[in-house]
């Protein structure tokens, strides 16, 4: 584990401890309510893997790009997904185009791009998926889809004292670990020759 990691996983588990000593120990539960401090740092985890993923996107020599693209775009709409744009002080249209229907236009057709470019070289890009379950992404892809199942089920658990807490933590958790699988990408590009 690079010295990198280790810096981002101390810092994730200090805010996960001083989240739960702030909601357990003082009974601050504004710390996962909606636009509050576990939610913000949910925007700034996927507002990173955003910009370092269309970085990598744009720059240099890569026969993944539509890889990065997808990664690019489950962080945009993850963004948006927990970004209340509605509540913001921005023009209209940028409201209109970051939440409800706009949003899901916008998703819908960036998506469906992706998917038809995919198409186009489907047997290289099949070729590519493969290739993924060799690279380092994986373990950090899987540690994200397992937080994000926790996340669902602590949204069910209403009769758990601060559940919310738990979805929030467990979300901001599986979106730090898409940041790392991104960032596994972006140091080592898929490869069909894995």
């Amino acid at each position: 584990m690079t010295t990198q990691y280790k810096i981002f996983f101390i810092a994730l588990a200090a805010i996960s401890a001083i989240s739960a000593i702030a909601v357990f120990g003082f009974d601050y539960t504004s710390v996962y309510q909606e636009n509050r401090w576990l939610e913000n740092m949910q925007v700034l985890v996927l507002v990173a893997g955003f910009v370092i993923s269309l970085r990598a996107l744009v720059k240099g020599e890569r026969n993944d790009k539509l890889v990065l693209a997808f990664v690019a775009f489950l962080m945009y709409s993850f963004t948006l997904r927990e970004l209340d744009v509605e509540t913001l002080s921005v023009p209209a249209w940028v409201v209109s185009m970051g939440s409800g229907t706009g949003r899901n236009i916008i998703g819908a057709i960036v998506l469906l791009t992706i998917l038809a470019i995919g198409l186009f070289n489907v047997k290289y890009y099949w070729g590519l998926a493969k290739s993924a379950f060799k690279h380092p992404l994986i373990k950090y892809l899987a540690a994200c889809i397992a937080f994000l199942l926790v996340s669902d089920v602590a949204e069910r658990l209403t009769f758990l004292a601060h559940y919310a807490f738990y979805e929030e933590l467990a979300e901001l958790l599986g979106f730090s670990m898409l940041l790392c699988a991104a960032n596994e990408l972006i140091k080592k590009p898929l490869d069909t020759g894995y």
